[in-house]
């Protein structure tokens, strides 16, 4: 609660109207029954004449209204206060000091270059100004506070530590906005400012950081030109698709906002392992999907066909087809368009059998339903909250979700090779035996 919440007025700097509203809460804090209302109110009163810069010839002097409320402890409490509050009105206000709101704003914009140029020196000019020379009156650092946060708000250079320091002397207390000098929306875009120089000063490290290497320079490539058709061959380089998938998880955890900078068809490169061990794999983990699925079909060659072709077209032909039609927007149009309807098309038959599978659990026992419950939500819950956290590209997110579940069992198995030792071995058994299962019992049975 601030010193005006406490007298009940907005914050002034109009000492009759600060006197009144004193005068006006005493009779809520009488001394003798709410004495610690009324230290808290007279404290407020001194620290709203500090701020200011009320001298001792004011008119009504706060001895005047002291002794006044004394006598309240005696019981007279109407006299003594109408008394105050008419002689409030009808005395003029006591001269406030002079300053020039110009210079005050300017040396708060010239400040704020300062601080950008040598933050140390900055701070110090700063700190210096506040304390002598910056004029004795709240409207005067009003006006200097917002001069200086509107220019560090545009400045490319201002960091958090920056912003600490400089909130730090200037009392901004930015934490907590309904406290805080300074209003939400300019508390907002200092915030802004901050993540966005964040994110500039991240991209700029990256420039740097892949110019070494063919790969790392191909994988720049990629990041910058984004629309650019990506050679045929590229995808064949060892150990880009892993550079360039761990680039962009590192941007969605920490700076999301470099995403809009990234185009669709480099998100879809990234979903899918395009090394030769990757092919290698996706070879002997759809080769199990495929024994399991034809083992318990029906009839095996038409299940197995459409199998491989979605398989096939999505980790081998999607993105070469991208780029093909990349350079004809109308023709992309139409590709990414049905593209997505393949997608939905592919993803319908999973919601439909989750959600028979979620009312049969009624025929079940109470614990047997929520075990398989629990499991299945282990796997729909990450799921939702992916599409979530994704919903931004919304128009390729069907998309992206049928490229991840094609993918996920070949990165699955790469990354607990790394990791789990002797256990790999069995889960490279067992993972593609449950995933033909699963594809089996969604696609190919009523």
């Amino acid at each position: 609660m601030t010193i005006w919440d406490i007298l009940g007025i907005e914050s002034t700097n109009d000492q009759t109207a600060i006197r009144r509203a004193y005068a006006r809460q005493l009779k809520q804090h009488r001394p003798d029954k709410d004495p610690q209302g009324y230290q808290q109110l007279h404290e407020a009163f001194e620290l709203a004449k500090q701020l200011t810069g009320e001298g001792v010839g004011s008119s009504v002097s706060e001895e005047s209204i002291d002794t006044q409320a004394d006598q309240v402890m005696g019981g007279a409490v109407a006299p003594y206060l109408d008394a105050l509050l008419a002689q409030s009105e009808t005395q003029p206000a006591s001269c406030l000091p002079v300053w020039d709101k110009g210079a005050v704003i300017e040396e708060g914009k010239r400040l704020a270059a300062l601080l950008a140029q040598n933050s140390h020196e900055g701070r110090q000019e700063l700190q210096a100004y506040v304390n002598s020379r910056l004029p004795d009156s709240l409207a005067a650092r009003e006006a200097f506070s917002l001069a200086l946060a509107e220019a560090l708000s545009t400045s490319d250079e201002l960091d958090e530590t920056l912003l600490n320091g400089v909130s730090a002397i200037m009392m901004w207390d930015l934490d907590h906005y309904r406290s805080s000098q300074l209003p939400a929306w300019l508390i907002s875009a200092l915030e802004r400012r901050v993540q966005k120089n964040y994110d500039n000063l991240y991209w700029e490290q990256l420039e740097y950081k892949y110019q070494h290497s063919m790969t790392d320079r191909l994988v720049w490539r990629m990041l910058i030109t984004p629309e650019k058709p990506v050679a045929w061959w590229v995808k064949w380089v060892p150990g880009l698709i892993d550079t360039l998938r761990k680039e962009l998880t590192t941007m969605e955890s920490n700076h999301p906002a470099l995403l809009d900078r990234i185009g669709p068809q480099v998100f879809i490169l990234a979903a899918f392992n395009f090394s030769i061990g990757g092919i290698l794999l996706n070879l002997y983990v759809w080769g199990v999907v495929s024994w399991v699925v034809g083992a318990q079909a029906e009839r095996v060659w038409p299940e197995l066909l459409s199998l491989w072709l979605v398989v096939g077209f999505f980790v081998l032909a999607y993105v070469p087809l991208h780029q093909r039609f990349n350079a004809r927007p109308e023709r992309l149009r139409v590709y990414n368009f049905l593209v997505y309807l393949l997608s939905l098309a592919l993803l319908v038959p999973f919601v439909v059998k989750y959600f028979r599978f979620v009312t049969s659990l009624k025929t079940k026992s109470t614990g047997e339903a929520l075990a398989v419950l629990l499991c299945f939500s282990l796997l729909v819950v990450p799921i939702a909250w992916w599409i979530w956290k994704s919903r931004a590209q919304w128009r390729i997110l069907a998309t992206r979700i049928v490229a991840i579940l094609i993918s996920f069992p070949v990165n699955f198995l790469r990354g607990v090779f790394s990791s789990l030792g002797p256990i790999s071995v069995l889960l490279l058994i067992l993972v593609p035996v449950a995933y033909g299962f699963i594809i089996h019992h969604v696609y190919f049975t009523r």
